[in-house]
């Protein structure tokens, strides 16, 4: 008596250890969003805990299942017949009075019979009917039962059907079979033996252990029953059934059970739901793989664009250079004394250096500046289409495709479509609008007022000022005295190669300035133009970088929860089935 209070206290303890558990894990399943129907298995095992034993019947249509209970009550409760006459769950539970109403797809019947204070029946419809519900109404309950009598007709053993429902039964919710082969009076004996020995083959294929199968005769029991014909009753051989059913469902048995069905219940949803988050996590991982890749490749080509961008710089100098050799042979040329009367008139010197210098520098700039705003402007929309096609391609994946429509679906799969489609309809409208006459004139502006008026200036002021103005006119100066005294040999000898020289080192040391200038202006222009594309694409997929982040922090945080419950689950299974292996006490 000590031993069996004992045992009941620790019942209790591992109840409601079982219960704070089961909650914990209920909550964070609601949480990662896990599919409704998952988490009514884990909700109806929390509020099952401490009700009765339930024994749920099982099998075909027509199988004998109704009439099994009927035979086992020694009453006639329940609707018998060949077609389909189940469509609800019928429970079975003990009450003063006979009653019976219906909730929802759940007819309570109370009977004032011995058996049902300790246990409550269970009346399932027939599966393998033309009646799909029927199938799912008896799926959806197995996880909420302690013990299966599983009921196959000796004229079709173990169809298709009831193969797959055996699996669902041992292999994801783990609950104990027993199985009725019925109708055997229908069987001749040798054909029951090879019926007998068919199951237990097959049986032990699908459940992985030697199926307990008793052979009966429901019709013959209940008649037996009727009529107390005890002969007849040992024909049926149903007595051997509820003996059995008495010795397993002993009240330690049932408490046994009644504590371990609602983990083995939840363990399952717990590794779908694991499952799935490493699922998540994978295509998580692989996308900020990608987009890390895709943040290298931007850095890559801007770093590649700016190396390029250097090829127009050049071609602007090598114009300047040009210019100078120019200016250096007009120097040369006309600083002699031959043209002593044209040196001082400072508009035909102009004009003869606007003429044979300049030229057409200034358009050449221009036309070479044109050139680099529409490779800006080509390389930008490069970048976005890019972006663009690695996103599309990203989203539609077919292995992350599968996996989003397959493992990982629902919410997740959801937000990530949203993102990944609002990155793609950004970056496609950018591309729709982007004008490239437009902002080809744009770029150019800013070009030619940063640096071509100011070219054009600098040109006219090295040119005519720097040169000709400064120069020519300390040289005018300095002939008018030599005409003056009629030593135009000392112009022809010291002071025009002087000029000539002092001309060259002034004028190349104000090209290198502008070269240095203009160089500097249209690097500036080059960064600052294709920093602010790569910031826009930057910008644009932010969202998936942030989704990305706080969805692997998200997912990182319900695995570990999950695994640690998962765990608990397990050590508490293994405590509560080492307790009532190693107490030998009876309740």
């Amino acid at each position: 008596m000590e031993g069996k209070t004992v045992l009941k206290e620790q019942y209790h303890a591992w109840v409601q250890a079982e219960k704070t558990l089961l909650w914990n894990i209920y909550n964070r399943l609601v949480k990662i969003g896990v599919l409704p129907e998952e988490t009514t298995h884990v909700r109806e095992a929390i509020d099952r805990l401490e009700d009765l034993f339930l024994l749920v019947v099982v099998g075909e249509f027509n199988s004998g299942k109704s009439a099994f209970i009927n035979t086992l009550l020694e009453q006639k409760i329940l609707e018998e017949g060949p077609t389909p006459t189940t469509d609800l769950i019928n429970i079975l539970k003990y009450g003063e009075e006979s009653r019976s109403r219906v909730v929802d797809n759940l007819r309570l019947t109370h009977f004032p019979l011995e058996l049902l204070k300790n246990v409550n029946i269970v009346d399932t419809p027939g599966t393998n009917s033309i009646i799909r519900e029927h199938d799912e109404l008896t799926m959806n309950f197995i996880p909420q039962s302690d013990f299966v009598v599983f009921v196959i007709s000796v004229d079709r053993p173990l169809t298709d059907s009831e193969r797959e429902f055996l699996e669902l039964i041992s292999h994801k919710w783990k609950r104990k079979i027993l199985f009725l082969l019925n109708k055997i009076d229908t069987k001749e004996p040798e054909d029951i033996d090879v019926i007998l020995t068919y199951l237990h083959t097959e049986g032990q294929k699908i459940l992985g252990i030697d199926p307990i199968v008793f052979p009966v005769s429901v019709k013959q029991a209940f008649q037996a029953k009727q009529t107390k014909n005890e002969d007849l009753l040992q024909q049926s051989r149903f007595d051997e059934v509820e003996r059995y059913l008495i010795q397993a469902l002993n009240e330690k048995e049932r408490i046994r059970l009644k504590l371990l069905n609602p983990i083995y219940t939840v363990q399952p949803v717990c590794q779908t739901a694991q499952n799935s988050l490493h699922e998540k996590l994978t295509v998580i991982a692989e996308d900020m793989r990608r987009l890390r890749q895709v943040e290298k490749q931007l850095a890559y080509t801007q770093e590649d664009l700016k190396e390029h961008s250097t090829r127009f710089i050049l071609k602007v100098e090598n114009i300047l250079l040009d210019l100078r050799n120019r200016a250096y042979d007009f120097v040369d040329d006309f600083l002699q004394l031959r043209n002593i009367w044209d040196i001082t008139s400072k508009d035909k010197a102009e004009l003869q250096f606007n003429t044979l210098v300049v030229k057409d520098s200034s358009q050449q700039i221009e036309d070479v500046l044109t050139e680099a705003a529409d490779w800006m402007v080509k390389k930008s929309m490069k970048a976005w289409d890019d972006t663009l096609n690695y996103y599309n391609q990203q989203l539609n994946h077919d292995l992350y495709r599968d996996k989003i429509l397959g493992e990982v679906g629902g919410q997740f799969g959801y937000d990530r479509d949203k993102i990944y489609k609002s990155v793609i309809h950004q970056a496609r409208d950018r591309i729709k609008t982007f004008d490239y006459q437009q902002e080809s004139r744009k770029i150019l502006k800013t070009f030619q007022n940063a640096m071509i008026h100011f070219a054009a200036a600098e040109v006219g002021a090295i040119g005519i000022g720097a040169v000709l103005v400064s120069i020519f006119s300390t040289l005018l100066l300095d002939i008018t005295g030599v005409l003056a005294s009629g030593a135009l040999v000392t112009a022809g000898f010291f002071i025009l190669p002087r000029k000539r020289r002092q001309a060259k080192e002034a004028f190349n040391t104000s090209i290198q300035e502008l070269i240095a200038d203009l160089k500097q202006h249209i690097a500036h222009e080059f960064d600052e133009y294709m920093q602010a594309t790569f910031e826009q694409i930057k910008e644009t997929t932010s969202p998936v970088d942030r989704f990305c982040r706080a969805e692997h922090d998200e997912l990182n945080t319900a695995l570990t929860e999950l695994t640690t419950f998962s765990q608990q689950l397990a050590t508490l299974q293994r405590e509560i089935t080492h307790a009532l292996t190693a107490s030998n006490e009876n309740l």
